[in-house]
């Protein structure tokens, strides 16, 4: 009796999707969510770093740490774990997800570690670089900013519909486009305000919250 064989599992067959890529309001919105958390976390890990300070220089007066740097590097910490870790875990930051967004793949599949950890070297560049970066979005056909480039991702809607290795056909709000001139104005006085605000608020206010961190503890030691 001949044994029949079974014929070749078929690969199975791409599919083109439309899926919805973001432009630059939106992810300005997200952006403007996230940057209101990362803050927030920061300055509650800037006040830590000022106790964990205060305290080191009770017991050491003749070599005080540098508190002024702990704050700063508390604040790089909590961005780098908060974006690294939301894109690799769920693929979106709090602020992407409240507003309909995900980061993936060309090919809809989720970031890996080192695909997240590019992209956050491509956050760091597209700022620090006049935040030209993060503009190139509204003239990109892809909607993608140098980040994006960076890491290989694309921005879709959490809603769409479609299994990993679909073949994506973008489509993208004409409506961000046309507004491109609003949005370069809108990127310089971010440009100029936001991160002056940002560094500032940690530069000064940090040596007032050490001495008000070290104010309430002697308090308490004298009770």
């Amino acid at each position: 009796m001949v044994a029949q064989t079974k014929p070749a599992a078929q690969p199975a067959k791409r599919r083109q999707r439309e899926v919805t890529v973001f432009g630059f309001g939106r992810r300005l919105g997200a952006a403007a969510i996230d940057a209101v958390i990362v803050i927030f976390l920061a300055w509650v890990f800037a006040i830590l770093a000022s106790v964990v300070g205060w305290l080191f220089t009770m017991f050491n007066s003749n070599n005080p740490p540098p508190v002024q740097a702990l704050i700063i590097g508390s604040a790089l910490v909590v961005s780098v774990v908060y974006f690294i870790g939301a894109w690799a875990k769920d693929g979106a930051t709090i602020g992407q997800s409240l507003l309909g967004m995900k980061v993936v793949r060309p090919d809809g599949s989720k970031l890996n570690l080192t695909a997240a950890i590019l992209r956050y070297i491509g956050y760091l560049i597209s700022g620090l670089l006049l935040s030209l970066g993060f503009l190139w979005i509204v003239f990109d056909a892809k909607r993608q900013g140098w980040h994006d480039k960076i890491a290989r991702t694309i921005v879709i809607s959490s809603d769409d519909d479609y299994t990993v290795g679909d073949t994506f056909k973008l489509v993208a709000n004409d409506a961000d486009r046309q507004r491109r001139y609003g949005w370069v104005v809108l990127w310089f006085v971010l440009l100029v305000v936001a991160p002056s605000l940002l560094f500032s608020s940690l530069i000064v206010l940090g040596p007032v919250m050490s001495r008000w961190a070290a104010g309430i503890l002697q308090g308490i030691a004298a009770r």
